[in-house]
């Protein structure tokens, strides 16, 4: 009997356990650190990117898998008779869906690549709520309508330590930057439409942290939740806020995970963030 396998791109920042007890394959983006190009979570894991850091020459630049690794992937699944529901982060960020769609025209079997309109964490649990309902026995058209469902609930936050590699990055001017260090202003960021945007802005991290929470829970709302919270490197305040949503939201799982270095080239070291979405 074929099954329906599940696909995604190292944005996702499954643990590892949970993409081996789901057999998830990761297809992994590229980083490049002062000349040498890394697949990301392979040749260069989130601790060593971190430490490098603060070292690099040069701001650390991404780039999307090839084509041809996906369909590598691909036609590793499909060998048997089964089929791939591929799930990636979103197309506003990142060329990783063009080389999947393209990977699509090559091979000969049932694959449906969805832009998942996310990333990071928010991204893995749309990929985890896919997986679970493969292993489940669902079918190909009931994963691919449950993705499209969890899209479309699932909701992402997060406060930067620091703008200078937004900056760097040519996503916001230097006197940005330059003022939004000097007030200690925190930008409250979501992925909306596919697109990074600023929810708030706050001055102090406690204090934006706290904003994170209220727009969390009003849209929570008491409500059962899934939930993951994604840190930058900062594994302690990672964990402190985890104690603050298990305490403070109706959760029934909770995940904690480290940023990607594809996702911490751009964003920095120290980010913190939430994703959830509501459980019916």
């Amino acid at each position: 009997m074929s099954r329906v396998r599940i696909v995604t791109d190292s944005t996702a920042d499954l643990p590892k356990d949970i993409l081996e007890q789901y057999g998830i394959t990761v297809v992994p983006l590229r980083v490049l650190v002062d000349g040498q190009i890394y697949r990301d979570g392979i040749d260069l894991t989130s601790e060593d990117f971190y430490k490098r850091l603060p070292q690099t020459k040069n701001l650390p630049t991404t780039s999307q898998p090839s084509p041809g690794e996906f369909t590598a992937a691909y036609e590793d699944l499909i060998r048997n008779g089964d089929s791939v529901v591929s799930i990636h982060i979103s197309g506003g960020l990142s060329g990783t869906m063009h080389s999947a769609q393209l990977a699509v025209t090559m091979v000969e079997g049932e694959v449906t690549v969805i832009d998942s309109r996310t990333t990071a964490l928010a991204l893995g649990l749309i990929v985890l709520g896919a997986a679970r309902a493969a292993q489940e026995g669902k079918s190909h058209g009931e994963v691919v309508a449950l993705v499209e469902k969890l899209i479309k609930k699932t909701q992402l936050f997060f406060v930067l330590d620091t703008l200078e590699y937004l900056q760097k990055g040519g996503r916001i001017g230097k006197g940005g930057a330059l003022l939004g260090s000097l007030l200690n202003v925190k930008p409250i960021l979501t992925v909306k439409e596919g697109i990074v945007t600023p929810v708030d802005k706050v001055r102090g991290e406690n204090k934006a942290l706290e904003r994170m929470l209220q727009l969390s829970r009003e849209i929570t709302g008491g409500q059962k939740i899934i939930c993951g919270v994604l840190h930058g490197n900062s594994y302690a305040r990672g964990m402190k806020l985890h104690e603050r949503v298990v305490a403070e939201f109706n959760t029934t799982e909770i995940l904690i995970s480290e940023i990607s270095p594809v996702i911490g080239a751009h964003v920095g070291p120290g980010a913190l963030g939430i994703a959830f979405y509501i459980v019916e």
